[in-house]
């Protein structure tokens, strides 16, 4: 999750700059949308989190809703308006999977639960790194579709992992 979120938010600019010959100062206006559908992402996945039972199956299909619009986004065919709005929807659902997330790692014994919470907080620092390195060199490539690729396969990953690692229902 972290390496899909950490590979768009560090280079959706750069796209725009580099495809669509967006200037720094046209910039903002479609950065502060997608921003903003990631605010509003995290917001409704926390309340449809609160409501549903199977988090590990809401986090498998926000991860695999997050992957199949990663794949839409980096198509440099796309004009500005149709970027701005994959790279909102992919924000969108990516932020929607955080709060079932943490909502399943925070389920542990709380024996365990900081230890849980510190991977997830390691694995997140991994993520950024990996998102630095990885988004780098597929922008040095002008890779760009590999990127969304790259990055559904990711979510197809964490949303296989969520699946098949839940634990059985409790008696």
């Amino acid at each position: 999750e972290r390496i899909c979120f950490g590979m768009m938010a560090t280079y959706f600019a750069t796209y725009l700059q580099l495809v669509h010959h967006l200037t720094l100062a046209q910039l903002p206006i479609p950065l502060m949308l997608v921003a903003g559908c990631n605010f509003l992402g995290n917001l409704v996945g926390g309340r449809v989190t609160d409501r549903v039972a199977n988090r590990p199956m809401l986090y498998a299909v926000a991860a695999l809703c997050t992957g199949a619009t990663a794949v839409a986004l980096f198509v440099p065919a796309w004009g500005i308006a149709p970027a701005v709005a994959v790279a909102g929807a992919f924000m969108l659902v990516n932020g929607a999977s955080r709060p079932p997330l943490f909502a399943l790692l925070s389920g542990v014994p709380p024996q365990v639960r900081a230890t849980v919470l510190g991977i997830n907080i390691s694995c997140a620092s991994v993520g950024w790194m990996s998102s630095a390195l990885l988004g780098g060199l597929l922008v040095a490539a002008e890779a760009w579709p590999t990127m969304g690729w790259v990055a559904a396969g990711l979510s197809l990953a964490g949303a296989a992992l969520a699946w098949f690692g839940r634990s059985p229902p409790h008696r």
